[in-house]
């Protein structure tokens, strides 16, 4: 309702709801709709003493800083939310894409969190996180929406990095998959679906983890997402790693080290998806991100020692190309692992991450394109840019759903269970999480291996196989 309607409504006996902007009858209901700037008023009018309500909403073009700058730690480095702002007005766009790759160029890497045990984490442990939404639509209309995470896990103490991928179903925040549901090869080496309870919500995620291996710098690798239809069967969701350069130049090709199905019949068509006038029906933010963050289960790090070069590209399924996104963030919006000490600089769709302040912010637009060597440009910062834009918020009021000139939109989602019969009239107030927080899916009790790292022994220091309990070199008992 607007400011009239609802004075209206608040000041006769008749029934004025129904001359609502937008008045539906129901227990769920959900709706898009286009509103100009101004006050209005969310009602629920239930004919019972009682009503137990849940709703919420988004105002669109969904832009990652719409409620004001962040503070850290934040995962960072290269993230498309699908907004531009180069002229302070947000423009949403969309990419639907068969396939997402993000290459690192890394040539220093330190990272310490000395309370990391309180989390199941290495003290020297982080990720990088190559993260994105992947949308099947079903014949019958429905669609699901899945969040598919290439994340090498890292102990930088030691130069160990183990391939980690995680697919969460984000279709409603529940989430139910089984091992039926969702199938791989890797179920013979660990890989499952697992269970989680938190405040007594039930959340599901299939997890593997690849064996150990060592690096040295400069350390350069392609993280790569791909999803290709399965008509009749599914969706096979493909997570690959491409080494570029190990201490001296080993160019290599993509390992495929999961194959992923998600079974789905019914499947018409599938796409990984980055929209900025939208959300997933868990609330969370339609982006592809690339960011160092900690190691697992809401972990923060610091970094005290970085510096390398990102780039996040994603195939036009025209083309064929590999194509920057038309613009960038300097953080990721989903993941609720982070860092702190990294600054971020930007030029032309390569993000420069090292140590420093940090620096949350709307990075700019894109025109690169790279080749099939996953190969970045070598000479990109020969001048060295301290900043990629600026901190302040970013006005979305402006910018809608088809443009600058179209208002924004508001998302109303309400939920009504008439308990018994008398009229109410509940004022509503809510506060947006960017991530989920104590229910968050990430977060798993120790009971379940959330993942499987390379360990080093506290007493000599060796790097030991994951799940080693005593050390092979000097004896010691490993803490459990």
């Amino acid at each position: 309702m607007n400011s009239t309607q609802f004075n209206a409504f608040s000041n006769t006996t008749t029934d004025e709801i129904s001359n609502s902007i937008t008045y539906q009858n129901g227990t769920r209901v959900q709706e898009d709709l286009q509103i100009a700037p101004g006050q209005y008023f969310l009602v629920f009018y239930a004919f019972g003493p009682r009503a137990i309500v849940n709703f919420g909403f988004e105002v669109y073009p969904n832009t990652p800083l719409s409620y004001g700058a962040l503070s850290s730690p934040q995962p960072s480095g290269i993230a498309s939310f699908g907004i531009s702002n180069d002229s302070g007005t947000a423009v949403p766009y969309v990419i639907h894409s068969s396939q997402i790759v993000g290459v690192a160029n890394i040539s220093s890497f330190l990272a310490n969190n000395p309370n990391a045990s309180t989390f199941g984490d290495n003290v020297a442990g982080a990720t990088l996180q190559l993260n994105t939404n992947l949308v099947v639509n079903q014949t019958n209309g429905l669609q699901d929406v899945y969040w598919v995470q290439n994340t090498p896990d890292f102990v930088t103490s030691v130069n160990a990095i183990s391939l980690t991928d995680n697919i969460w179903n984000n279709t409603d925040l529940t989430g139910f998959m089984t091992n039926q549901s969702l199938t791989s090869p890797n179920f013979a080496n660990g890989g499952a679906v697992y269970a989680s309870v938190s405040n007594g919500l039930t959340s599901y995620a299939y997890l593997f983890n690849e064996n150990n291996m060592t690096y040295k710098t400069p350390f350069s690798f392609a993280l790569v997402e791909n999803e290709s239809v399965l008509k009749g069967q599914g969706v096979l969701v493909q997570l690959g790693y491409r080494s570029l350069q190990n201490g001296s130049l080993t160019t290599s090709s993509t390992y495929w080290y999961d194959n992923v199905t998600i079974h789905a019949p019914n499947v018409q068509s599938a796409y990984f998806e980055v929209a900025g006038n939208t959300t997933t029906p868990t609330g969370s933010f339609y982006d592809s991100e690339l960011v160092f963050a900690g190691e697992g289960n809401n972990e923060a790090t610091t970094l005290l020692n970085m510096s390398a070069s990102l780039g996040l590209f994603f195939r036009n399924d025209t083309t064929s190309v590999l194509s920057a996104f038309p613009s960038y963030y300097s953080f990721g919006g989903d993941t609720a692992e982070s860092v702190t000490n990294l600054a971020v600089s930007y030029s032309n769709g390569i993000a420069y991450v090292q140590v420093g302040n940090h620096n949350y912010v709307y990075l700019g637009k894109a025109s690169l394109t790279m080749g099939s060597d996953y190969k970045l440009p070598s000479n990109i910062f020969s001048t060295p840019v301290t900043t990629g834009g600026t901190a302040t918020t970013q006005s979305s009021s402006s910018g809608g759903l088809y443009g600058p000139s179209v208002p924004s939109y508001l998302w109303i989602v309400g939920v009504v269970i008439i308990v018994v019969v008398v009229m109410g009239l509940l004022a509503l107030f809510v506060a947006r999480r960017r991530r989920p927080s104590e229910q968050s899916l990430e977060t798993f009790p120790q009971t379940i291996p959330m993942k499987v790292s390379p360990t080093v022994c506290p007493n000599c220091g060796t790097l030991l196989p994951a799940g080693a309990a005593f050390c092979s070199n000097c004896g010691q008992q490993q803490p459990r």
